[in-house]
């Protein structure tokens, strides 16, 4: 998404909460608070560190000393849907909004959670909730019409896709016309290229372009097509992105799945 944050982003933003905390209540210097600030700071030092699993521990231990901030669940729902625990990562991003209602439309991260723990709907209602947050994200859009193909079909998904006037990241509203139905895959793949980007853009349009191409084949039920293009993004072009994380994830899910699928 357009607001989407880097690892790296998201946990100094997660620090710098710490730090206000420890600096406008007295409270957060003594017994359990101090504890609990204490180890969600070291969480999301692992987090940065893409250390998923001991970030994942740290937030725990945060969590039970029963005065950590509610951001803890948010810090521990995204390191859990790195890790592909699809259900335990609703589970935080669900409890950090009871806890915190006011950001509850902007949890991108749970849309797409939802959608991998197959809660197909509720993901859905993420995404249009999102858009009332930021209306101009072609990736909160797609993942919309993700989330409701396999429900109703990808022509009927299609048909609700939400309206985005104009995402400025290329190759976005290429991928937008794609998924409306008005665009080939070749176009997308083009764009990528369009202009003179350098190395480090050229990469990133190529993670988002292969990402992309391979949910718009999976929601159309064309999984061998699917596959080329999510592997494609997982494995040849690794970024600092969330997204390149979302992509890996969703590309190990599937080898899982399709050597499931293959046993007699």
């Amino acid at each position: 998404m357009t607001r989407r944050m880097s690892p790296a982003i998201a946990t100094c933003v997660i620090l710098s909460f710490l730090s206000l905390s420890a600096a406008g209540d007295e409270a957060t210097i003594r017994g359990g608070s101090s504890n609990a600030q204490k180890a969600l700071t070291r969480a999301a030092d692992a987090a940065k560190a893409r250390q998923s699993q001991e970030a994942v521990d740290w937030a725990t231990k945060a969590i039970e000393t029963g005065a950590a901030d509610p951001i803890a669940f948010y810090l521990r729902g995204r390191e859990r849907l790195r890790l592909g625990e699809f259900q335990k990562s609703v589970a935080d991003f669900d409890r950090y909004r009871i806890l915190r209602p006011a950001v509850a439309s902007r949890l991108w991260e749970r849309g797409i959670a939802c959608y991998y723990a197959k809660q197909f709907q509720a993901g859905a209602d993420q995404f249009r909730a999102y858009q009332t947050y930021h209306g101009n994200d072609v990736e909160n859009a797609v993942w919309h019409v993700v989330c409701l193909a396999p429900s109703i079909g990808f022509e009927q998904a299609q048909s609700k896709m939400l309206p985005i006037e104009f995402d400025a990241r290329i190759p976005m509203m290429d991928i937008y016309r794609l998924f409306r139905g008005e665009g080939k895959p070749e176009d997308v793949m083009r764009a990528a290229r369009r202009g003179n980007p350098t190395p480090q853009q050229l990469n990133d349009r190529l993670m988002y372009a292969n990402l992309y191409l391979g949910l718009y084949h999976e929601s159309k039920g064309e999984l061998d097509q699917s596959r080329k293009y999510l592997e494609t993004a997982a494995q040849k072009h690794r970024n600092d992105n969330y997204m390149w994380d979302v992509a890996r994830v969703h590309a190990k899910s599937r080898r899982k799945s399709d050597a499931s699928n293959s046993q007699p």
